[in-house]
């Protein structure tokens, strides 16, 4: 399957909440917005836990902190993009 625009903008959802989880976790997150590009590219639909559908959006988390802490933080980054978008 072909994705429609950016995948590397796509992954950005992807890397800040893993990012965010690991701060929330007091993990360290050290990998790239290219490396979670490169393993999609190679097939790879679970990172850590979170699960990717073929357009890249993270659909399920079994890691989360806490309930809904994957929908609140699509909900914020989507808000914020969308906002920062339409200045």
């Amino acid at each position: 399957m072909v994705l429609q625009g950016n995948i590397n903008q796509k992954m950005q959802l992807v890397e800040q909440y893993l990012e965010t989880r690991a701060n929330q976790e007091n993990v360290k997150w050290e990998l790239s917005n290219q490396y979670l590009v490169d393993h999609f590219e190679m097939g790879c639909r679970d990172f850590f836990g979170v699960k990717l559908n073929e357009m890249c959006f993270p659909i399920y988390d079994v890691n989360e902190p806490s309930p809904g802490f994957l929908n609140n933080f699509i909900y914020w980054f989507l808000i914020t993009n969308v906002n920062n978008h339409s200045k």
